[in-house]
């Protein structure tokens, strides 16, 4: 049980950040079908958020999402990288490294569990296609 809830609250950092990430650069996208699918990217993470929390709350967990400083240093980052670079190629390469970023995560998660639980299973399958699609449709992007 301990381990499942190790796990789930990595997925759950990994999700947040998505989120996270889709929410500090959307309002500078111009392209409408770049915006749709980021809208779309957020809709899903929020789906597998959902499905998180449902598990952490079976557990009588919390789950703890990204550090505030994380947060905010990632907020830093993001605005200084995108100064001097606002266009939609510029926003497309920095979700995609972000995106890549999960994948490493979900994929480490993968490859280190032996899942008992075929649900919380589940659920990396399902993360790791969600980044594995948002990454092929970024590169469109870029």
């Amino acid at each position: 049980m301990k381990r499942d809830i190790e796990v789930l609250n990595r997925l759950y950092k990994v999700v947040d950040m998505g989120i996270l990430g889709v929410e500090e650069v959307i309002k500078k996208v111009e392209d409408p079908c770049l915006e749709k699918l980021m809208i779309d990217q957020k809709k899903e993470y929020a789906i597998i958020r959902s499905d998180i929390k449902k598990f952490m709350d079976e557990y009588e967990e919390d789950p703890k999402g990204i550090n505030p400083v994380v947060k905010m240093s990632n907020d830093l980052m993001t605005n200084m990288k995108l100064m001097s670079n606002e266009d939609d190629k510029a926003i497309a390469k920095m979700m995609l490294e972000g995106t890549n970023k999960g994948i490493i995560e979900v994929t480490n998660i993968k490859n280190e569990e032996d899942f008992k639980n075929k649900e919380i299973c589940e659920i990396v399958e399902h993360l790791l296609s969600t980044l594995e699609y948002n990454e092929k449709e970024l590169k469109k992007y870029i």
